[in-house]
């Protein structure tokens, strides 16, 4: 099979497991989303440590000794723990349209952030896009009354956690061991509080519950190592054309499965963001470089 169709195949099976994470996150409502996330860090720790000792190059004990590289990785550390709290919570308190807005909306803040961080040159096309898709969130705001803060962190965090995984150029997985490690005992001390006060739902989880904590860390791993075989196969218009598989799937998923209201205010604001979308597509549809970047 020609490389690029098995490429094709990887980042849209990767994108597609992201898609469905909504549906894995909701057979764990029982826990609060402490603890959620703390069950996500703990074993996508062991996940990665069985993954990087059983063949591949492991250097994250260089990572932790250099001091500028460890505070490097303690702020992407903070972004991607937002990025999984504020998902899992939305997802289990009704919240999954506002998920995938703000998986429609991250890519054009990254267009954004290029501009403000990497002083990159944008197209009219781009400043159409970034003005459409900001109108779209400020009619949201001004319709309903309230600031969409659930998108704007989910977009937003993953955002700036790939501007800095971008800026750093280290071994993902590497770097991602040690990002998990780092926001482990924060989880830990967070969940003890937290539990401390409001009572654990751990201790009354299912055996069948237990299977989908176990499998949380592979969950979390297994849709990067696939993407990252997609990526490099793939040329990036390509990447930014399957990437918006996952919030089309989190918005169908939040309409057909759980139903959550899409009410015309909604398609306006969505409407505006796609057209935005579009926008930035053809941009990025001249670009022939293959991607090395990798979502995590």
């Amino acid at each position: 099979m020609h490389k690029d169709k098995i490429g094709f195949i990887y980042a849209a099976l990767a994108y597609f497991i992201w898609g469905s994470l909504t549906i894995y996150w909701k057979q764990l409502q029982i826990l609060n989303s402490i603890e959620l996330l703390t069950v996500r860090v703990l074993f996508s720790v062991i996940t990665l440590l069985l993954i990087i000792h059983s063949g591949r190059e492991n250097h994250y004990f260089s990572y932790f000794r250099n001091k500028k590289t460890r505070r490097s990785l303690f702020l992407t550390a903070l972004l991607i723990g937002t990025n999984w709290g504020v998902f899992v919570y939305a997802v289990n308190s009704g919240h999954v349209l506002q998920t995938s807005l703000g998986y429609y909306i991250g890519p054009l803040i990254s267009v954004f952030l290029g501009v403000i961080i990497l002083k990159e040159k944008l197209s009219l096309n781009q400043y159409g896009a970034i003005l459409l898709a900001a109108t779209g969130i400020i009619y949201l705001v001004f319709s309903y009354g309230t600031f969409p803060w659930i998108a704007i962190l989910v977009g937003g965090s993953f955002s700036l956690y790939g501007l800095f995984k971008k800026i750093y150029h280290l071994d993902s997985l590497n770097s991602l061991l040690v990002e998990t490690i780092l926001l482990l005992p924060i989880m830990l001390v967070l969940t003890f509080l937290y539990d401390s006060q409001k009572g654990s739902q751990i201790g009354s989880t299912s055996p069948i519950h237990w299977v989908f904590i176990i499998l949380a860390g592979i969950v979390t791993i297994t849709p990067l190592i696939i993407f990252a075989e997609g990526a490099k196969r793939i040329p990036l218009n390509a990447i930014g054309f399957l990437q918006y598989i996952t919030p089309t799937m989190f918005l169908l998923s939040g309409v057909l499965l759980y139903g959550e209201p899409f009410t015309s205010h909604h398609l306006i604001s969505f409407g505006l963001i796609w057209t935005g979308i579009g926008l930035n597509f053809i941009r990025f549809s001249k670009t022939r470089e293959p991607s090395s970047d990798q979502p995590s």
